[in-house]
């Protein structure tokens, strides 16, 4: 049905309710999706809509405008049947809170949203922090609804976006590992009072506290597609535990090799390589894209993209031992002071470190002479 503005100042008889939908198995769902749900009578006409800010469309630049963070993710709206049935298929949970509005309220949404509908205003440039599928639901309630809505602030405004998505994190400890690494400083924010609203649970949260006019902005609360299962995927062979064996070895191979310089060579200039490849990849997501999270990395401190041309080097020159010596000198502070960095660090990292004090000081501390035979 195609709605026009004219058609809303003939019958309309709604309701409005925002859906949540709890997380998926895949990367893409672990954090759970957030909808509007509208349903009623306009214009003499039956609807039963979900209007939907976290859908994109696939063509032959999507994998590369996703790398780049410039993908644009747009407003869709479809049946509310066709919405519930991936999520039946999927095994997900969909809850609904419907909205206590006036008439005159639940026009100003049902307008707001139908002008997002519009061709020329559906795709926005998708923020995972500042721009979701969450966020956009709640600047759609608090643009129609002005002042008079009120959220309360949540006990964990002291929580930051890092801590907050950590708990959506623990059943996939790779995928954790994978995410803190590529996340810089800007994820180590405070949520403050609304922050807490790029995830779906959370935005539930906020409204079922929220108030309009003093008087609470969700009427009423139903799980309309209850779960059965949710993800329980927690491997023995976690990232901490196996990065702690492999830098363990390492060390036990450079140990070996202080009478055998081949030895040790194989395995610093494949650490060195290991790490280069990190932080090149780092360094692209901060520099090369536009993605807000991934800026002003710390972990750029320990994987160095120039580790990736000191691993082919012979090590004879001076700048290169001094270079040594600086990635020694700064692996100890980072190690000394792993609790006072503002960047949280994955725990996996800390072995990372170590390792890196190793070779570094192993190299850079010796003399010119024997770091150019090893």
């Amino acid at each position: 049905m195609a709605l026009s503005f004219f058609s809303f100042s003939q019958e309309t008889d709604i309701e409005i309710s925002v859906l949540t939908c709890t997380p998926g198995e895949e990367i893409y769902s672990m954090y759970g999706h957030s909808g509007i749900r509208v349903t009623g009578i306009v214009a003499g006409e039956k609807i039963d809509n979900v209007y939907n800010y976290g859908t994109f469309e696939f063509d032959d630049g999507f994998t590369w405008k996703f790398v780049q963070g410039k993908l644009n993710y747009m407003l869709s709206r479809q049946e509310f049947d066709k919405f519930q049935f991936e999520y039946i298929y999927f095994n997900r949970g969909i809850r609904e809170q419907t909205l206590n509005l006036s008439d005159e309220r639940k026009d100003l949404v049902f307008r707001a949203l139908e002008d997002n509908y519009k061709l020329e205003n559906r795709y926005y440039l998708y923020d995972f922090f500042y721009d979701n599928c969450a966020t956009r639901i709640r600047d759609v309630l608090q643009k129609s609804l002005g002042d008079s809505l009120a959220f309360v602030p949540p006990e964990h405004i002291d929580m930051t976006y890092r801590e907050m998505i950590d708990m959506y994190h623990e059943p996939f400890p790779w995928t954790d590992f994978g995410i803190d690494v590529a996340l810089g400083l800007p994820c180590d924010r405070k949520l403050g009072e609304q922050g807490d609203m790029f995830i779906p649970d959370y935005l539930y949260e906020q409204l079922g506290r929220a108030t309009l006019d003093s008087r609470p902005l969700v009427s009423k609360d139903i799980e309309i597609l209850p779960r059965e299962i949710y993800p329980t995927s927690k491997p023995v062979f976690k990232p901490t535990l196996i990065i702690w064996i492999i830098c363990g070895l390492c060390i036990v191979f450079g140990l070996l090799g202080l009478k055998r310089p081949k030895l040790f060579n194989a395995m610093a200039r494949t650490v060195l390589f290991l790490y280069g490849l990190i932080g090149v990849f780092l360094l692209f997501l901060w520099i090369g894209t536009d993605h807000t999270a991934t800026a002003d990395n710390m972990n750029l401190l320990w994987a160095f993209p120039i580790h990736l041309v000191l691993a082919f080097a012979s090590w004879k020159k001076n700048w290169q031992h001094s270079y040594f010596k600086f990635g020694f000198l700064l692996s100890l502070v980072l190690i000394v002071s792993w609790y006072m960095i503002p960047q949280q660090l994955h725990s996996a990292i800390l072995p990372l470190l170590i390792l890196f004090a190793f070779v570094s000081g192993r190299i850079g501390l010796s003399p010119i002479e024997e770091g150019a035979r090893l």
